[in-house]
C-alpha cells in the first residue's frame, strides 16, 4: 500500500509506503513512513523518520529522528538525528550523529559517538569505543575519550617498522629497541651523564589541561634537551631517552662506587700494614721490657751476692 503523495511500493509482499515521497522498494513486511523515507528491501524493516533509510536486512529500524540510516544486518536501530548503523546485529545508534559500523550488540549512545566490535558501549558524547570479541560489555570512561579493548595486544607502527606495542595481558607500552633498527652508535660517558643528571632541575607541577590538584614530577623538556641533546625537539621527552639517561647514570654511579671501594680497599691495606707494624713494634717493646727486667733481676742478684761477700769478708 502506498498512501501518501508521491509514495512508492516497488513490489514484494505486505510492504507499505506511508509518507510523502516514501519508498518501499520490495521485500516483505517493510514500512517506509514519514517524509522521504526509504526501505530498499529485506524483511520487517521500518524507516519511520524524515529522510530515514533502511537498505535491507531483517527487523531493522531507522527513526524516528531525521536522516537516520541502517544499511543492513538484523535487529539494528538508528534512532538519533543523522545516526548510522552500517550492519551487523542488535546494534543501536541512539546519539545524534552517532555511528555503529557493524559488529554485534554495540551501542553508540552519546552524540558523535562511535562504537564497533562486540558489546562496545560509547555512552558519553564524542567517545570512540572499540571492543574485541570478548563476551563482556566494554564502556567509555568519559566524554571525548578513546577506548579500546584489545585482549590480544595492540601496536602502533611508524615508518621503518618502528613503534610501540602493548603485549597481550600486559599493562605497559614497549618501544622498538632492536639493534637492527638503529645506527650510528656512539658510546656515552656515564659519569658525565650522571653529573648532568644531578644538575638537571626536577620539579613538581600540574598540566594546565588538568585540575591543579593533579600533581606530576619531572624535568622540563627544554632542560632535558639542553642537558643531553637528544630527542626530536625541546618540548617532548621520549621515554626511550629518559630510560637511557637513567641507565647511563646508574652505570656512572656504579663506577664511582667501584672507585670508592677501591680507594677504601687501598686505605684498608695501608691500615692493616700499619697495624701489623704497630703489632711488631709492640712485640719488640715487650721483648725489650722482658730483657730489661731480666737484666734488672741479674743486677739485683749480683748486688745481693756482692753484699753477702762483703759481709763475709768483714767478719
Amino acid at each position: 500500500m502506498a498512501t501518501w503523495n508521491y509514495a512508492t511500493v516497488g513490489g514484494g509482499h505486505s510492504n507499505g509506503a506511508g509518507g510523502n515521497y516514501a519508498t518501499s522498494a520490495g521485500g516483505d513486511s517493510n514500512v517506509a513512513q514519514g517524509s522521504y523515507p526509504t526501505v530498499g528491501g529485506g524483511q520487517s524493516n521500518g524507516a519511520s523518520g524524515n529522510y530515514a533509510t533502511v537498505g535491507g536486512g531483517y527487523t531493522n529500524a531507522a527513526g524516528p529522528n531525521a536522516a537516520t540510516t541502517v544499511a543492513g544486518g538484523w535487529s539494528n536501530w538508528a534512532s538519533g538525528d543523522t545516526a548510522t548503523v552500517g550492519g551487523g546485529g542488535a546494534n543501536l545508534a541512539s546519539g545524534n550523529h552517532s555511528t555503529v559500523p557493524g559488529g554485534d550488540s554495540n551501542t553508540a549512545q552519546g552524540a558523535y559517538a562511535f562504537a564497533a566490535g562486540r558489546l562496545a558501549r560509547a555512552i558519553q558524547d564524542g567517545t570512540f569505543v572499540w571492543a574485541d570479541s570478548g563476551d563482556a560489555e566494554f564502556a567509555s570512561i568519559g566524554a571525548n575519550s578513546f577506548n579500546a579493548r584489545v585482549s590480544g595486544g595492540a601496536r602502533f607502527v611508524n615508518s621503518g617498522g618502528t613503534g610501540v606495542q602493548l603485549a597481550a595481558g600486559g599493562n605497559a607500552w614497549a618501544a622498538t629497541s632492536d639493534r637492527a633498527a638503529k645506527e650510528h652508535f656512539v658510546p656515552v660517558d656515564a659519569r658525565a651523564i650522571l653529573q648532568r643528571l644531578v644538575s638537571l632541575p626536577v620539579e613538581t607541577w600540574n598540566l594546565k589541561s588538568q585540575d591543579p590538584a593533579i600533581r606530576h614530577i619531572g624535568p622540563m623538556a627544554q632542560d632535558f634537551a639542553a642537558a643531553f641533546a637528544v630527542g626530536e625537539d625541546d618540548t617532548h621527552i621520549s621515554t626511550i631517552d629518559a630510560d637511557g639517561v637513567a641507565f647511563a647514570a646508574i652505570q656512572g654511579l656504579y663506577q664511582l662506587v667501584q672507585d670508592q671501594n677501591a680507594q677504601l680497599a687501598g686505605r684498608q691495606e695501608q691500615l692493616t700494614a700499619q697495624q701489623e707494624q704497630l703489632a711488631a713494634q709492640d712485640t719488640e717493646i715487650a721483648a725489650l721490657k722482658n730483657s730489661v727486667a731480666t737484666q734488672e733481676a741479674r743486677r739485683q742478684a749480683l748486688e745481693a751476692r756482692l753484699a753477702a761477700l762483703e759481709q763475709a769478708a768483714g767478719q
